[in-house]
C-alpha cells in the first residue's frame, strides 16, 4: 500500500493546470467518458461525453465534490489520462465568474491524499491535466460566486435529489425576464438529470406569488449521455406529500422541455418515459 501511494503521489505531479495554453490527454481521444460523482451522499452518473482529439473534456456547470472519470472496457488502453477543462460552481451551486481557488484531492483506496490548490482563470474555468481514468478525485472550491441583487428578477436556489441521493444544491440563478409579464421570469437549466427538483426563492427578493415562474430544462438521458431526439418527459407534483402527475412534455431534438407554471417550494420529478 504505502508503494501504491508513493505511485500516486509521483503520477500526481503531472496533475497541472493551464490557462494559457491547449491541455490535452493521452490516448484517450474520441472515446465516451462517463463522469460519475458522489452528491447527496450518493453516486450517480451525471454526464456521458466524448473526448475530442486531444483525449479533452470541456464541462460547465461542476459542483464541488467526488469524481470518477469511468472508460468503457473496450477504450481502455496503457499510460491513459484525461484533460479537464471545467466551468466551476461554488458550494451554493453559484457560477465562478473570475479567479477562485480550488483544492483537489485523490483518492488512494480510502486515503484522501492533497495534490495541489488550484486557480480558475479570469473566465471561471479549471483547466487540468494528467487525470487517471477510473481513479476518485475531489474538487473543493475555496471562493464563492456571487449573484447580485436586482429589484425585479428574483434569485432562486434549486435544491436536488438523483437516484436516492439526499437533497443537494444543484444551481443558484437568477431569473430572467419574462416580456409577457404573465409571469415572475424564466429559469434556465442544463445538464438536467432525471430526478426530484424543488426550488426556493431568496429570501427578500422581489417575487409576485400570485404569478408562477417558467422553468426551461435541457434534459440527459438516464445514463448521462444527451437527448438528440424528441423524448417524453413524464412531470410529476407533489402537493402535500402526494404524488401527482400533472403532465408528459416531448422534448425538442436537443433534449428541452419547458414548465410554463412552476412554484416555489413545490417538489417536482422529472422521469424519462422507457
Amino acid at each position: 500500500m504505502k508503494n501504491m501511494i508513493l505511485f500516486f503521489l509521483a503520477f500526481s505531479l503531472a496533475f497541472l493546470p493551464f490557462t494559457t495554453m491547449a491541455i490535452s490527454g493521452k490516448n484517450a481521444k474520441n472515446v465516451y467518458v462517463e463522469i460519475n460523482t458522489k452528491q447527496g451522499n450518493k453516486w450517480f452518473t451525471a454526464r456521458n461525453v466524448k473526448t475530442d482529439k486531444d483525449s479533452s473534456l470541456k464541462l460547465k456547470d461542476v459542483l464541488p465534490g467526488k469524481y470518477k472519470f469511468e472508460l468503457d472496457k473496450k477504450d481502455r488502453k496503457s499510460g491513459q489520462t484525461l484533460a479537464l477543462k471545467l466551468k466551476m460552481l461554488d458550494k451554493n451551486g453559484k457560477k465562478i465568474k473570475g479567479k477562485a481557488k480550488i483544492d483537489a484531492y485523490i483518492y488512494v483506496g480510502d486515503i484522501k491524499i492533497f495534490i495541489n490548490t488550484f486557480k480558475t482563470n479570469k473566465n471561471g474555468y479549471l483547466n487540468l491535466e494528467g487525470i487517471i481514468p477510473n481513479t476518485v478525485y475531489e474538487l473543493k472550491v475555496k471562493d464563492n460566486g456571487k449573484i447580485s441583487k436586482k429589484n425585479n428578477l428574483a434569485r432562486i436556489k434549486t435544491k436536488t435529489k438523483i437516484n436516492k441521493s439526499k437533497w443537494f444544491t444543484s444551481s443558484y440563478k437568477r431569473l430572467d425576464s419574462d416580456t409577457t409579464g404573465l409571469t415572475n421570469g424564466i429559469l434556465k437549466m442544463t445538464n438536467v438529470l432525471p430526478g426530484k427538483y424543488k426550488f426556493k426563492i431568496k429570501s427578500g427578493d422581489n417575487y409576485d406569488m400570485r404569478k408562477p415562474f417558467i422553468v426551461k430544462a435541457r434534459m440527459r438521458k438516464n445514463n448521462g449521455k444527451k437527448i438528440k431526439k424528441p423524448t417524453t418527459v413524464k412531470v410529476y407534483a407533489y402537493p402535500y406529500g402526494i404524488r401527482l402527475k400533472i403532465a408528459e412534455i416531448q422534448t425538442d431534438n436537443k433534449g428541452w422541455i419547458t414548465l410554463p407554471k412552476a412554484q416555489p417550494g413545490m417538489k417536482y420529478r422529472l422521469k424519462i418515459k422507457k
